[in-house]
């Protein structure tokens, strides 16, 4: 019973720091430390939180703080729209329907666009739709 109590806090605690790692990471990114922004943000984004996906793929398709990298922006954007986050899935089928950066794939734009338009459980909704606007 104890190991299962040390197996949950450490757990507890590991969730907590990648979420700390997200705000602490876009609050960085809003104050224009784009170095400091990257990390925390690729940390996050390592352990699968969505929203820091996002942010890094972005970071790295309009340059910011970073070299433009188009292949590890949708690297980390379908990371993202993978785990059904619609801003990533908006970002990515502007990106194949425009070919910034990319060929223009229309097939691809219109799966990811549809993947965007998809019904959300109640709980995402709000936090994806503020990441849209």
């Amino acid at each position: 019973m104890s190991r299962i109590l040390t197996l949950l806090a450490a757990l507890l605690l590991t969730t907590g720091a990648f979420a700390d790692a997200l705000s602490e990471g876009r609050a960085a990114l809003e104050r224009g430390r784009h170095s400091r922004a990257l990390a925390l943000l690729t940390e996050a984004a390592e352990d699968d939180v969505r929203e820091a996906q996002f942010l890094v793929g972005k970071m790295y398709l309009d340059g910011e703080g970073v070299e433009r990298d188009v292949p590890t922006a949708l690297h980390w954007l379908e990371q993202a729209a993978a785990q059904r986050y619609r801003p990533a899935n908006m970002l990515l089928g502007k990106i194949y329907a425009s070919g910034m950066g990319v060929p223009m794939d229309a097939e691809k734009s219109t799966a990811y666009l549809k993947a965007a338009a998809e019904p959300k459980e109640p709980a995402t909704v709000a936090e994806d739709d503020a990441d849209c606007e």
